[in-house]
């Protein structure tokens, strides 16, 4: 379980740059800072190959929230969702000392613009990690 928290917070690390995190899921009218996203991480499942190599597997749930009343809210969350595949996409070639085996997002929605001026990015991420 370690591994996977420490995981978690890197990534969290990392999209600190683009927004602030937060590690538990927010209602919107909890939020003070724009961008945010908020992290839930799922329960791990755990894979045993033989010879001690072992895998485990998570989902990791992310929503990202938005504000700007100059800019269309579908954008602006829809650039968020982006912006946070792209740290995902990256994040395995940053951190190899972290023996991510797979890292992707597999699942954007958004609110399509409902909530303007707000903007809601629901992202699911699937990681897959060597267990030591």
């Amino acid at each position: 379980m370690s591994r996977r928290t420490n995981i978690v917070a890197q990534l969290r690390a990392d999209l600190s740059t683009i927004a602030t995190s937060s590690s538990i899921l927010k209602t919107i009218d909890e939020i003070n800072d724009w961008p945010t996203i908020c992290f839930t991480p799922g329960n791990e499942s755990r894979i045993h190959f033989g010879a001690g190599l072992r895998w485990a597997t998570t989902l990791i749930q992310l929503r990202g929230y938005t504000y700007d009343d100059g800019v269309d809210a579908m954008t602006a969350a829809e650039s968020l969702a982006r912006s946070i595949e792209d740290v995902v996409d990256q994040f395995r070639a940053s951190h190899p000392s972290l023996n991510v085996v797979q890292m992707r997002v597999s699942s954007i929605r958004t609110d399509e613009g409902v909530m303007e001026p707000y903007g809601i990015a629901d992202l699911l991420i699937e990681l897959t990690y060597e267990v030591t």
